[in-house]
């Protein structure tokens, strides 16, 4: 393992371990600033919007209105929870998501978890796609079967 590798390695370790002390608080259960925030309002009224709404009915008025685009949330990379990517991807006819455009991303879902507001949207979010997805990836798929051949 090269100096690099090494360095790279222990900065990667040492930004982990000053983020899960944030979270977890000082020894009398307050926040210990590292320059995190403690709370993010943004984030936790996007939860509460998203929380709000049926997923179900969200994507029928979707599809009503001709948006068959998939919602994202975003971790280690922004995908559609709960839609089975095709491997056909250069197929005319896949259902598979070929860029971030044909997604309606989620914004404040990360990976960087830097307080309970930005875990409960991941959550939120992630249950929330899941469940408008399942109802638009069955639209595509009955509109593929629908299709006459080319």
């Amino acid at each position: 393992m090269t100096r690099l590798h090494l360095a790279i390695l222990l900065l990667a370790f040492t930004s982990c371990r000053r983020t899960d002390r944030a979270a977890a608080g000082g020894a009398d259960g307050t926040p210990q600033s590292l320059g995190l925030p403690a709370h993010s309002p943004d984030i936790a009224r996007r939860a509460d919007s998203l929380l709000a709404l049926r997923p179900e009915d969200e994507a029928r008025r979707a599809i009503a209105r001709g948006d068959l685009r998939f919602p994202a949330d975003c971790g280690d990379a922004c995908m559609p929870s709960g839609v089975p990517l095709d491997s056909a991807a250069r197929s005319p006819d896949s259902l598979a998501v070929s860029s971030l455009d044909s997604l309606h991303v989620i914004e404040g879902t990360s990976d960087n978890v830097i307080n309970a507001d930005v875990a409960r949207l991941n959550d939120v979010a992630s249950d929330f796609t899941t469940r408008y997805n399942r109802v638009i990836w069955r639209e595509r798929l009955r509109r593929r079967r629908t299709r006459p051949p080319a």
